[in-house]
């Protein structure tokens, strides 16, 4: 008991170490702080991402059934020989041929 009476214990945390607390959570703090911001770009662009892919998948459908209009009209019109078969095939033609034009301008 007599060696821990003359010892003088520190009431509080140093300078130094208090220092060098503050320090380590302002490195942690930034780090968080750019975590969050990277994450929330990769959140931007895979939200764009399938918004374009929906966009696409949209497109691939419409042209599918531009086709699939444009068959049966064609069949339709050739194996029975029924009139009212070739308005589909006109104007799903009409369509894919402005379609074309837009997507593909060739060379020039």
């Amino acid at each position: 008991m007599q060696a821990i009476r003359g010892r003088r214990f520190p009431r509080g945390i140093g300078m130094l170490p208090l220092i060098g607390y503050l320090a380590v959570l302002a490195f942690l703090c930034a780090a968080g702080s750019a975590a969050m911001a990277g994450i929330r770009t990769m959140r931007d662009h895979y939200t764009h991402t399938v918004e374009v892919t929906e966009a696409l998948n949209a497109a691939v459908l419409a042209q599918r059934r531009l086709l699939d209009d444009h068959e049966t009209g064609l069949r339709g019109y050739l194996l029975p020989g029924q009139a009212s078969y070739p308005q589909p095939y006109r104007a799903a033609a009409e369509i894919l041929r402005l379609a074309g034009a837009r997507s593909c301008p060739g060379p020039g």
